[in-house]
């Protein structure tokens, strides 16, 4: 807590003396590594006592400065100092004078508009407010969650000690940024400078949430003074060495899937750092899941077609009510760094002075499909999760609690099998699964109807959207066995199977962010091998083959992607009949008036299947493959789309997913 009885670098008796007494209940010992002193002084090979001393205590001191920066980090300036430096960026010089030669206005009142975006961007992270808000939360928390369970911080702490970290979030809740920075500041690391959208900044919690150390972004970059001060900004905190964090996927997801990643921070974050002289920095991907989501009212809402709230002090005084509530635990996994050294050193061409601006954003959107596939592996399998994918795998609403454990265990073990992360209760073997069970049905997200011939679990249809969302969670880790099922339903060979899953995986790629090469090379015959150990599978003649009793396994796992495939042949039926030069306002409206209607048909099966994302990622997909050309526009619905040169594809993708879907 940073009270002001002196400096802070060098406090003073009473200083020390009140710090104890109010943290000492917070207080943590850190011991290092060991030093055996004969080995040390015989691998320093000298024979000087002084020397071997000298040595030794720069041995320790680096420990201890090693510690402290990841414990306080870099100094925190005050904004007017950090102000000052931004405005002399040379690219923010540039941009002041581009203005003023513009708009005809003076030097001093151009750079007091710089000064402004300064002060509507940065952070002013406050230790004291930190102490506090830690405190809050914490009390939140324990009435909201059962458990907050973090993986993988110790390794995170490890690289802090040497190099700036940027923490790269899955983003399904306005809690992740909260728990983060809670969790640093519990584990005695210092809390992250986190990128905010402006609409976060409302009312007196943009003051507050600017001390916790948001710094905050427009939705748009048009303003090239704006974009210079804010990438003058981004390069400071990356040279001084801060913590950072940002959403990647840009907005929260309200599908429960990873979004295609946005690289305009990304590509200015490297920028930083290869400017920066630094050794190297690295980037964290983190899979934050939850048993509930606090936010699920909304999202369905949304999901169905209503319109998405602004934030307000009203809406949080509104959302009180959710402390009456518990929803479940909230578990973090840190998956595995990037290194930014690493990467810029196997793509020398594409950021060398030779590099085309082409090559450099490919080489930048891999950086950031890599990441997401890595945010996407660390995603914690819930029950609530695996209990969907059981009730969302068939045409009923109810199963006998039998079958539901029966198929949750079925999920659960292809889960081990790829090594998905999961909680405790699961991948403890909990045999009956009654804990998670009973958590659902005590959250009214399922029900229970007793029957003569046993207990029947079901879901209103209501709840439908909220299980989509929530077996979306681990939908990326069941498409490779979900295609690969539809195939085996109808008897293939292992070379056609191989060359199915590879169209699919890649096909829906920006849907799932499931790395094809990896998949193809070490889960293909795995499963293989452990559908014929569970007799499920049975090869006759060189071709795959559905046991009698592996025929309702392989339905069930292919209903998994149903919903996926019903969603692309819908918007592409839709594009067919679309014409030439429509906008995506109407494409869109008109698609889903069509997805409708083939419903009430029976053309299509899963009501849920139908959502905006799936309908944008479907129109990028057709763009990338030049069936569509895509008009610019200032907003994405402004945006018309003509026929492309390969046009004449699309019926031939519509046929093989009518083939796909026809397998069930």
């Amino acid at each position: 807590v940073n009270l002001p009885y002196s400096s802070v670098s060098r406090p003073s008796d009473l200083a020390k003396v009140t710090s104890f007494l109010i943290a000492y209940r917070d207080l943590a010992i850190k011991l290092g590594e060991p030093i055996a002193l004969g080995e040390f002084r015989e691998t320093l090979g000298v024979e000087s006592t002084r020397t071997a001393v000298r040595a030794l205590r720069r041995k320790v001191m680096r420990f201890f400065a090693a510690e402290e920066r990841v414990v306080e980090g870099p100094s925190l300036r005050p904004v007017h100092r950090v102000q000052r430096i931004l405005l002399r960026d040379p690219a923010v010089r540039a941009a002041i004078a581009k203005r003023m030669e513009e708009r005809g206005t003076g030097l001093a009142a151009t750079r007091h508009e710089a000064e402004k975006l300064v002060r509507e961007i940065a952070a002013n992270l406050n230790p004291t407010l930190m102490a506090f808000a830690n405190m809050v939360t914490g009390w939140v928390f324990k009435r909201l969650f059962a458990s907050i369970d973090a993986t993988g911080l110790e390794k995170v702490a490890r690289y802090a000690r040497e190099h700036p970290v940027i923490l790269v979030p899955s983003h399904r809740s306005y809690f992740d940024f909260l728990i983060l920075s809670w969790l640093f500041y519990r584990n005695y690391l210092v809390p992250p400078h986190i990128a905010a959208r402006e609409n976060m900044a409302f009312g007196p919690f943009g003051f507050l949430f600017r001390r916790l150390g948001a710094f905050f972004l427009r939705k748009s970059f048009d303003d090239d003074l704006y974009k210079a001060v804010f990438r003058a900004y981004l390069a400071y905190l990356v040279r001084e060495g801060y913590t950072q964090e940002f959403f990647i996927e840009g907005g929260r997801s309200r599908t429960g899937k990873s979004l295609a990643p946005r690289l305009g921070v990304l590509s200015w974050i490297l920028d930083a750092f290869m400017d920066a002289g630094r050794r190297d920095m690295f980037f964290v991907p983190i899979g934050i899941s939850y048993e509930r989501l606090v936010e699920e009212g909304s999202m369905v809402e949304e999901l169905e077609g209503g319109a998405k709230s602004d934030e307000s002090v009203a809406g949080l005084v509104r959302a009180r009510r959710f402390l009456r509530n518990r929803f479940g635990s909230a578990h973090v996994r840190f998956g595995e760094p990037i290194s930014a050294a690493d990467f810029l050193a196997q793509r020398e061409c594409e950021f060398g002075p030779d590099g085309s601006a082409e090559a450099r954003r490919i080489a930048i959107e891999q950086l950031g499909n890599q990441i997401v596939e890595r945010i996407n592996w660390a995603m914690v399998a819930t029950g609530t999760s695996v209990a969907a994918c059981a009730l969302l795998g068939g045409s009923p609403r109810g199963l006998f609690r039998g079958e539901l454990v029966l198929r949750m265990r079925e999920i659960v073990d292809l889960l081990l099998l790829q090594d998905a992360p999961m909680t405790e209760s699961l991948a403890g073997g909990e045999s009956e699964f009654k804990e998670s069970i009973e958590f659902l049905v005590r959250t009214d997200l399922v029900k229970i109807s007793n029957d003569p011939r046993g207990e029947i679990i079901y879901f209103d249809e209501d709840k439908r959207r909220a299980l989509d969302v929530y077996r979306n969670v681990v939908a990326h880790f069941l498409a490779t066995p979900s295609f690969a099922a539809r195939r085996i339903l109808l008897g293939v060979s292992r070379a056609e199977l191989r060359t199915d899953l590879q169209f699919w995986l890649e096909f829906f790629y920006t849907e799932l962010f499931a790395p094809s090469g990896p998949v193809m090379a070490l889960q293909v015959d795995a499963f293989l091998d452990y559908f014929e150990r569970i007799g499920a599978l049975e090869e006759r003649e060189e071709r795959l083959y559905p046991t009698e009793k592996g025929r309702r396994y392989f339905r069930f796992l292919a209903e998994q992607t149903r919903g996926l495939i019903e969603s692309y042949y819908a918007s592409f039926q839709g594009v067919l009949n679309a014409p030439d030069g429509t906008s995506e306002r109407e494409l869109e409206k008109t698609t889903e008036e069509g997805f409708r209607r083939a419903q009430l048909l029976g053309e299509v099966e899963r009501r849920e299947a139908w959502t905006v994302t799936s309908f944008r990622n479907a129109l990028e997909l057709l763009v990338r493959r030049e069936i569509l050309v895509r008009s610019d526009g200032s907003k994405p619905k402004e945006r018309a789309y003509a026929r492309g040169p390969r046009f004449d594809e699309l019926p031939a993708f519509l046929e093989r997913l009518a083939a796909s879907l026809g397998a069930l």
